[in-house]
């Protein structure tokens, strides 16, 4: 475990709770599944590792006499890896190695438009910038200013997304070419529908195919 490693409290003292009775500001149980970071890897004599909370002790109305404020000598055992907030740093690294050319802003008014416009979303994939799966994006779920609180895979951030395409064919098997033709007729125009929100809304980094439109959040 490094320094700046990103933890939160799994257990104290190795239980979920005292198992004698404590005083009130002595009760640091009331800590487990607090977010942190270790700001001092080196281990102490009784195996602790020094972690700053996120959130202010006093709050808690917790001891804390350590001379870095609301930081507190945690067993290493105590302490869980913060999954998520490890994953947010490597996301920023690597938008951070790209050229990045949407923000929430675009992505919340291209969402809003095509909800608007009720165009069909059954040919949609999305590609994640941490993630070589592409995944189909068959309905856009609630969302909100910053990306997608109800879906399937999510909840996910829009700066989480790479890119978005688009396909114009409809996959479907037992029909006869004039049922084929109807459809892919009906998305073809649903297709231009989508350039037209996205010429209308600002500047957009998107290529067109024969066949697909990607609208890329990096490349």
């Amino acid at each position: 475990m490094k320094n700046n490693t990103p933890v939160k409290l799994k257990l104290f003292l190795g239980s979920l709770e005292p198992t004698k009775q404590v005083k009130p500001n002595e009760n640091y149980w009331k800590l487990i599944g607090e977010k942190g970071r270790v700001i001092d890897c080196i281990e102490n004599d009784n195996g602790r590792v020094l972690v700053l909370f996120e959130k202010n002790l006093d709050n808690f109305k917790l001891e804390n006499h350590n001379p870095v404020k609301n930081s507190l000598w945690i067993k290493k055992s105590d302490l869980a890896l913060d999954e998520y907030t490890l994953y947010l740093q490597q996301l920023e690294k690597e938008i951070f190695q790209r050229s990045s050319f949407m923000n929430n802003t675009k992505w919340f008014k291209i969402f809003t438009e095509i909800t608007n416009h009720s165009i069909d979303t059954v040919n949609w994939k999305i590609k994640f910038l941490l993630s070589n799966n592409e995944i189909n994006f068959r309905s856009i779920p609630n969302f909100n200013t910053k990306g997608f609180d109800d879906c399937s895979i999510c909840p996910f951030l829009f700066k989480e997304i790479e890119w978005i395409s688009i396909n114009n064919q409809h996959e479907i098997d037992g029909q006869n070419s004039e049922k084929l033709k109807s459809d892919h007729f009906l998305t073809l125009r649903q297709f231009e529908k989508i350039r037209i929100i996205l010429d209308g809304l600002g500047e957009f980094e998107y290529e067109i195919t024969d066949y697909q439109l990607i609208i890329y959040g990096y490349r």
